[in-house]
């Protein structure tokens, strides 16, 4: 099987071949021999123009000498034809280079100013993008503040306890609700129980009460009278209590709800003092620091 290099290599023979009688064939043709006959004239023309074109030899030759200007306009003959269709072309392709160059230049004027211009949009852009977020913020803020302005505040106004001789110990509770707005489905839980200091005074009063759900008006106070349980007083334990042997400690939560759907909820600790009031009644105090209001 002939390899395909060598079938490559029979082809450029024959194709010379070919070449070579084409050649041989077209310079013993009448039209051949007058085109070889033309060829050798020009030849002989430049020749002939090259040597009177001499290449000056000193300084006082090239002074003197004449440089060669062709006649684009009417050429004296072919050679300077295509001598001047050369120079033509060279002059197309000098101005053809220098649009180039010029249109690089723009493109490069033009790519800076581009970028100049992104650069410039991107800025614009985050701009516009931090404002979007400072004004997001500034209505989270508004609306934060307008639901803290007018949501309601339930607090605890006042705490008191009635202990008489025969009576069964209920805890006065006075709200407050100090908002714009009404506390809904408020519940109110406690818890009391009792310290002492002398075995003999100890009572058993351990109880929890619950304030069925209801609703305080903005600005207005809410009067509960809450039982902690236990049996009805000695007049010992009341002396007891007046003589600060045992306290009562109430403690418990309120929880309601604003106008806002968000659940409140506010945690109080009181103590009972001593020192009586009128019709029997005791105050107690509201620890500051054990009030958690959310």
């Amino acid at each position: 099987m002939v390899s395909f290099g060598r079938t490559i290599r029979h082809g450029l023979f024959v194709a010379a071949l070919g070449l070579g009688a084409v050649t041989t064939a077209y310079s013993q043709h009448p039209a051949g021999q007058q085109h070889d006959q033309q060829t050798g004239s020009a030849i002989q023309a430049g020749a002939q123009r090259n040597a009177q074109a001499r290449v000056p030899t000193s300084k006082a030759e090239a002074k003197d000498a004449t440089p060669y200007k062709p006649r684009c306009d009417a050429p004296r003959d072919r050679e300077e034809a295509s001598y001047c269709e050369d120079a033509k072309a060279r002059q197309a392709a000098d101005d053809a280079n220098d649009l180039s160059f010029a249109a690089l230049i723009l493109s490069v004027i033009g790519t800076g100013a581009l970028i100049v211009t992104l650069w410039f949009t991107i800025k614009a852009a985050n701009a516009a993008k931090e404002a979007a977020v400072a004004a997001h913020a500034a209505v989270d803020l508004g609306r934060d503040t307008a639901k803290r302005q007018l949501r309601a505040y339930v607090n605890i106004g006042t705490l008191r306890t009635r202990l008489v001789e025969g009576g069964v110990p209920k805890v006065d509770f006075v709200l407050k609700n100090t908002g714009q707005t009404p506390a809904r489905r408020l519940l109110l839980r406690v818890v009391a129980i009792t310290t002492h200091d002398h075995p003999s005074e100890r009572i058993t009063m351990l109880g929890e009460a619950i304030v069925p759900e209801y609703e305080i008006a903005s600005g207005q106070p809410s009067d509960q009278d809450v039982s902690i349980g236990g049996g009805p007083l000695t007049k010992g334990q009341v002396t007891a209590y007046r003589e600060g042997r045992w306290t009562i400690l109430v403690a418990g939560y309120i929880r309601y709800y604003d106008v806002f759907g968000v659940t409140r909820r506010t945690v109080f600790r009181a103590y009972g003092l001593p020192e009586p009031e009128e019709d029997g009644f005791y105050r107690f105090a509201v620890a500051d620091k054990h009030v958690r209001t959310s």
